[in-house]
């Protein structure tokens, strides 16, 4: 875990993590995050322009689109801030629900994992809807 004090001491070593990887994983959530923030930062231009009724369906088509993908945006924005959060106080890395380390390997592909694959998968197969069609049950034949 980490040790307390300012801000590099508890980026030094954190849940099997070593500090260079921490602060790999650290300017890809930061790099992410500066990203994110200036793409949020445009203006959206919600102006009433269209004058038929097809006109308008496409604009709101079109905006509820964008807003769709700024709630995305604002998502990743919190967790990458949960993140480099969780960062800061030395739960990083740290799955929540086993509490074992988080591999380098998956938090290298997706910094904002918070859980491990094996917890991940648990509750992907714990949430998936009853007799939604898969592979799995493809019909036997009589």
């Amino acid at each position: 875990m980490a040790e307390g004090g300012n801000g590099s001491t508890k980026l030094k070593r954190q849940n099997g993590l070593t500090g260079t990887q921490v602060k790999q994983l650290q300017e890809m959530l930061l790099a992410k995050k500066r990203k994110l923030e200036g793409s949020l930062i445009r203006p959206e231009a919600v102006e009433n322009r269209f004058s038929d009724l097809m006109d308008t369906a496409a604009e709101q088509e079109a905006l509820d689109r964008e807003s769709a993908l700024k709630r995305q945006k604002e998502n990743e924005l919190l967790q990458i801030k949960q993140a480099l959060a969780q960062m800061e106080n030395g739960t990083y890395g740290e799955c929540p629900d086993c509490e074992e380390q988080i591999p380098f390997k998956r938090l290298a592909a997706m910094p904002t994992a918070h859980l491990c694959i094996e917890c991940q998968t648990k509750r992907e197969k714990a949430v998936k809807v009853p007799g939604k069609w898969s592979r799995s049950r493809v019909m036997q034949p009589a």
